[in-house]
């Protein structure tokens, strides 16, 4: 994993390494987050990313983190079949924080630049509770 490598990039002269999505997915790149508060993923677990990141910390390595929320799906099937429901998870969205044009029934999406969910709420969510 990552964390044996550390001294050895932080030798090398490298800054900073990118991680990949942490969240649980539907899909194993984790470009398909489902639920934004579990750090359990095919990367490795909560406790192994905490102790990769203060490894990182020791040796002046900052982490990237690639946050995915534009992306994201459903835990369950909505009404129409589509994985746009997000049940048994911290975050109490329904089918309206998916856009109507991508099988939710939030509002339609603009094709203006991605500013953190197809409602408010959504935004307000990612925002204000994921402080690791």
């Amino acid at each position: 994993m990552l964390e044996e490598k550390v001294t050895d990039l932080a030798e090398s002269g490298f800054t900073s390494a990118w991680l990949p999505p942490p969240t649980q997915s539907l899909s194993r790149e984790g470009y398909l987050p489902q639920n934004l508060y579990c750090l359990d993923s095919c990367y490795g677990s909560l406790s192994e990313l905490k102790s990769l990141l203060h490894k990182m910390n020791e040796h002046n390595l900052r982490a990237m983190a690639d946050v995915v929320i534009n992306h994201r799906i459903g835990t369950t099937q909505g009404s129409n079949g589509m994985y746009n429901r997000y049940d048994g998870i911290p975050i109490s969205w329904d089918e309206h924080a998916v856009t109507s044009c991508s099988g939710g029934k939030g509002n339609k999406s603009t094709g203006d630049n991605f500013d953190g969910g197809s409602q408010h709420r959504s935004y307000t969510d990612i925002c204000t509770e994921r402080y690791y």
